[in-house]
């Protein structure tokens, strides 16, 4: 199979991505403070006692982190012991730089066995503070035990932000950490008796089966009362499940919701730098780098760019789409995303608008958008140089020429093929083809298929390729519900200065319900006589043991003479 044929290559891929030797091609956004280690005294958390918590922190960013504080939810189980609610950790974090510090607080019941941390800073580049949240899984009266051993986990979880008598729509993702698959999964949602929240209908999740380290996404709908009291409330995941080994088991997730009159949002700015080629020249091709950054405090999710103001027969994308998708960019993190374009030959030397925008939501599905306007050059480069005329000891001019640069690799892939049974749980394998259409090679060029099917192989290390050569993909998905499915292939290579480059080629199927089986037309069902079909079948059977009898007689004068 293809994907076997370069299994020893992604093998090698994996270790050089732990290794880091090529992050800029896949370079995963982190947060900036780490958790290096933690500890609590005593051993065991006693509801109604006191204890202390020791934590190292490291700064993972590229740059100071200023004024670093910590606090905890109002209503989260723990509080600090005294009278301050947050505490300051330090002033400045240089990069790397590491911190440890101590902390009592009371241990008042309830939770899941998780501590919630807050840590706030300040960045240069960012005008307010931002806010990362941390989940430390403490042993809480002998239970609660260690990360580990939670079989189903909420990723990127943060606090829920809402007002009072407002309704709010939580998208929570939720992953299988274990490495084997569930069965018969069943998550419910609840909440405390004494929330002010309260669900418009039973809030429950149901999934037949579930991969090992696969995400799963549910929505959940909760309105609070008008006179909900500010604080911090929880809202309680309890999942049921039937583990590798046949035995039914029971995980807990907690999520934190908090009320409060200031509402936080997540607020996405989008800016472009242009390399040294500040204009697009016809045929050349030029790299729009755009960076989105999230200003606010909580992620912004499910992000849709959008490129308007392309034509064929004006400023193009050499390849891709105009649209690109984010899943995630969290409070004071930031994205890259590149486009690469060109211009038709007869485009006449001028600056030419095009039109960025970008749409997302928050963590209650409230929808945002921003937008920048981009303003590109189109000329054709021409240049004088002077040389020495070994002539008489004189300088002159040669005449004008064009000056080529060095062609931008540039992946173009063909159109997307399929085959197989469009129906749910059937194989349908995918085809395509890619070229480099550029002037230079490619290399470290990487394949990854997504979407909201299943499949064995999602990404694939193909390599380098070089200028004017072609490559074939081929793989193949499992489709788990009938309707549209929507899925993309996404190639990520670096070109020849070594720049991450991303090509995304979206895709969509419409897959049937099966139907059911055709009844073989029966004559005794539709009403015909039986006797029309067992009388020729008697006479059949009649005929076949007359001529059976005929052939023995005929056989025994034979024997009796040959005696």
């Amino acid at each position: 199979m293809f994907s076997a044929k370069f299994r020893p290559l992604l093998l090698v891929l994996m270790i050089i991505l732990q290794m880091g030797l090529i992050a800029p091609v896949l370079k995963a956004e982190a947060p900036d403070l780490a958790i290096n280690k933690y500890s609590v005294s005593p051993d065991t958390i006693v509801e109604g006692e006191e204890f202390t918590l020791t934590v190292n922190i490291q700064n993972e960013a590229e740059e100071d982190l200023s004024q670093v504080s910590i606090e905890l939810g109002d209503n989260s189980g723990y509080t600090l012991i005294g009278s301050k609610t947050s505490i300051q950790l330090a002033e400045l974090m240089a990069p790397g730089q590491s911190e440890s510090f101590s902390i009592d607080l009371l241990y008042q019941g309830g939770g899941d066995g998780q501590l919630p941390l807050r840590f706030t800073y300040n960045k240069d580049n960012y005008p307010q503070p931002i806010r990362e949240e941390k989940y430390l899984s403490v042993p809480v009266d002998g239970e609660g035990g260690p990360e580990e051993e939670r079989l189903i986990a909420i990723e990127d979880k943060e606090t829920i932000y809402t007002r009072a008598g407002s309704e709010v729509k939580a998208s929570i993702k939720l992953k299988n950490l274990s490495n084997y698959g569930l069965e018969e999964v069943l998550i419910k949602a609840s909440l405390d008796s004494d929330s002010p929240f309260s669900f418009p209908a039973e809030q429950m999740f149901y999934f037949r089966s579930w991969d090992s380290l696969e995400t799963k996404k549910i929505n959940i709908k909760l309105s609070s009362r008008a006179d909900a009291a500010d604080g911090t409330y929880v809202l309680h995941l309890e999942g049921q499940f039937i583990d590798s080994t046949g035995v039914s088991r029971t995980n807990q997730e907690n999520l934190y919701i908090q009320v409060q009159d200031t509402q936080i949002t997540p607020q996405l700015l989008m800016e472009y730098q242009l390399d040294e080629m500040d204009y697009l020249t016809p045929g050349q091709g030029l790299q729009l780098p755009v960076r989105i950054r999230n200003e606010g405090q909580i992620a912004a999710r499910d992000i849709t760019i959008t490129l308007s103001g392309t034509s064929p027969s004006g400023i193009f994308l050499s390849s891709g789409s105009n649209k690109r998708y984010v899943d995630t960019i969290r409070g004071g993190s930031e994205k890259p995303v590149n486009y690469l374009l060109d211009a038709d030959s007869s485009l006449p030397n001028d600056r030419y608008p095009l039109l960025l925008q970008a749409t997302y939501t928050d963590q209650s599905g409230k929808s945002y958008k921003t937008e920048l306007e981009i303003e590109l050059e189109v000329k054709t480069e021409t240049a004088s140089v002077e040389e020495p005329i070994q002539n008489a000891g004189a300088k002159g001019r040669v005449d004008p020429v064009e000056l080529s640069q060095v062609g931008l690799s540039r992946l173009k892939v063909g159109n997307i093929r399929f085959t197989g049974d469009m129906k749910p749980g059937k194989l349908i394998n995918l085809y395509c083809t890619y070229y480099n259409t550029g002037k230079g090679s490619l290399s470290n060029l990487i394949i990854k298929l997504e979407g909201n099917f299943k499949a064995v192989d999602k990404t694939v290390f193909m390599g380098d390729m070089e200028q004017n050569s072609s490559g074939y993909y081929e793989t193949a998905f499992e489709p788990q519900e009938a309707g549209e499915i929507l899925g993309q292939l996404v190639f990520s290579y670096q070109d020849g200065s070594g720049e991450p480059l991303v090509v995304v080629e979206p895709f969509s199927l419409n897959i049937a319900e099966d139907s059911p089986a055709q009844e073989i037309d029966n004559p005794i069902s539709k009403g015909i006589s039986p006797w029309l079909v067992i009388i020729p079948i008697i006479a059949v059977a009649a005929a076949l043991a007359v001529w059976q009898m005929q052939r023995k007689r005929q056989q025994l004068p034979e024997a009796s003479s040959k005696e």
